[in-house]
Formats: structure tokens, C-alpha cells, sequence
């Protein structure tokens, strides 16, 4: 895998970072990133779709989804191996979409209907398809963020 440099707030990185290559340029820190995700649906989603249509409109206001992520970062130096305290960044964002995916089940309209109540049931859970959506609007914002904290934590060592 070739290895990417980036400068960023006047900070290079190198990217992925391998210590035991002869090509690898020197550093002066190493960050050691763990991330983790979760998603989740929401039980208005059922309100949403039943018990229907007109009261809460789910091609205008949408299904809503929780998006977490949890960035745990080990900040050593590397010429002497110091650990610094973990950098932990949660995140969490409240996403509303529709999709004719799951709109579909609205095709009962003006009554209370059988479609509905199921679609209701259904649809509590999260749209796989949101994730893509979300990282395509925000993963460089995501990114940006997690370095300005990074930086900041860098930046507070020296």
C-alpha cells in the first residue's frame, strides 16, 4: 500500500504509518485511531407511517436514524514511546431521510390501513442505504473535526 502525505493546520501526516521501513519518513508523534459506528432507527418511525400519511407525512419530514461514532485516539511520541492520555471523540448525529424505499407503505393515504401498521413496524429499524448518504455529506467534515481536536491535543504538548 502506498503511503499518503497530507498538511493540514501546519501538521503533516503520513498515512499509513509503518515504523519498520527503511522508507518510512521520520515523525515526531504517532496516533493510533480505533473507531466505532453505530446506527440506529427510531421508534417514531412508527408514528411516522401509522397511523398515516396525513398526520405526520413521512416523504416531507422523513424517517429519523441515529448515527454514532466513537473515535478512541493513543497519542504517543515517537522518539522516546510516550503515551499521552486516550483522545476520546464521540459523535452523534440525528439524520432524517425518505426514501421511496420505505414511503411506499403510505399508498393507503386516507385511511388507517393494514400497509401502514406494518410498514410502521418495519421501518423502525435503520435504512442501511442512510450510512452511504451520511458519509458522502459528511465524512470530510467528520474528518476535519477529528484532526482539529488531534491537532489541538499535538499542539497542547509542545
Amino acid at each position: 500500500m502506498a503511503q499518503g502525505h497530507s498538511q493540514k493546520n501546519g501538521i503533516s501526516v503520513v498515512y499509513p504509518y509503518y515504523s519498520n521501513t527503511a522508507s518510512t519518513p521520520d515523525v515526531d508523534y504517532v496516533a493510533k485511531i480505533n473507531f466505532l459506528e453505530e446506527y440506529k432507527g427510531s421508534g417514531m418511525n412508527f408514528l411516522v407511517n401509522f397511523p398515516g400519511f396525513l398526520i405526520f407525512a413521512p416523504a416531507l419530514f422523513g424517517y429519523g436514524y441515529t448515527v454514532k461514532y466513537d473515535y478512541n485516539i493513543d497519542l504517543t511520541t515517537q522518539e522516546t514511546g510516550e503515551s499521552f492520555p486516550r483522545l476520546n471523540i464521540p459523535i452523534e448525529l440525528k439524520v432524517r431521510h425518505a426514501a421511496p424505499n420505505r414511503t411506499w407503505t403510505e399508498i393507503s393515504w386516507f385511511e388507517v390501513g393494514v400497509i401502514a401498521l406494518i410498514g410502521g413496524i418495519v421501518f423502525v429499524s435503520y435504512d442501511e442505504s442512510v450510512t452511504d448518504l451520511v458519509l458522502d455529506q459528511y465524512e470530510n467534515k467528520l474528518g476535519d473535526y477529528v484532526a482539529s481536536k488531534l491537532t489541538r491535543m499535538i499542539l497542547n504538548v509542545n
